[in-house]
């Protein structure tokens, strides 16, 4: 719906609505056994977040926002990815980090979750601050903007590239319409072999606690 505001707005010469949405994230990996690292620098509008609780939390549960965010923030594994330096698949880390803040910070709360029978929705209450008070994002800023840091060294252009498969735009579609995000969705499709929507979901909501989804 914003996309199409902007749109709309852009082709009327207007200013753009979405503009206190933007900000930009650093994502950055390295590789745990030559210790190179590689950073990408991506624009953003929201963030897409988990609650860390399990699927048959009670009904109205609190969970705080700030939760929500450590989780997104924290470093991650992830294995099996091919290094160009070491010439090897290895164990990598990923984080992220904020290189600049929005006026507003757009947040998306994952909601679907699989338990044994199917899928459902965590009808959970998100503790935001009140009366006055703030969440520090200062502690999820990147120090150095998507930029080695001093002392590190560079992965070899094209290391750690993850090739993005060809899929099933309908049965891509059809898993979006879920209300699972868009990276998610192509992982989850690829790794069921592209031919069933129902497949991809069930091993989504199965392996969704995996935070290097993120």
């Amino acid at each position: 719906m914003l996309d199409k505001l902007i749109k709309k707005e852009h082709a009327a010469g207007a200013p753009n609505p979405g503009a206190i949405f933007d900000f930009e994230v650093e994502k950055r990996l390295q590789c745990m056994t030559c210790k190179r690292c590689k950073y990408k620098k991506i624009a953003e509008r929201q963030l897409q977040l988990t609650a860390p609780v399990a699927p048959n939390v009670e009904k109205d549960t609190p969970v705080e926002l700030g939760i929500c965010l450590e989780r997104f923030f924290a470093d991650t594994e992830i294995e099996g990815v091919q290094c160009d330096h070491c010439n090897a698949k290895t164990t990598f880390t990923q984080r992220s980090r904020f290189i600049t803040f929005p006026k507003v910070l757009a947040v998306v709360i994952q909601r679907f979750v699989f338990d044994d029978i199917g899928p459902k929705k965590l009808e959970i209450a998100m503790q935001v601050p009140k009366d006055g008070a703030s969440l520090d994002l200062q502690a999820f800023e990147s120090a150095t903007k998507g930029e080695l840091a001093p002392g590190e060294e560079a992965l070899p252009t094209g290391a750690a590239k993850m090739v993005e498969p060809t899929l099933d735009q309908a049965l891509l579609n059809e898993i979006i319409m879920m209300g699972i995000p868009e990276l998610h969705a192509k992982h989850a499709l690829h790794r069921t072999g592209n031919n069933d929507s129902n497949m991809a979901v069930t091993w989504y909501f199965e392996n969704m606690a995996d935070e290097s989804l993120n």
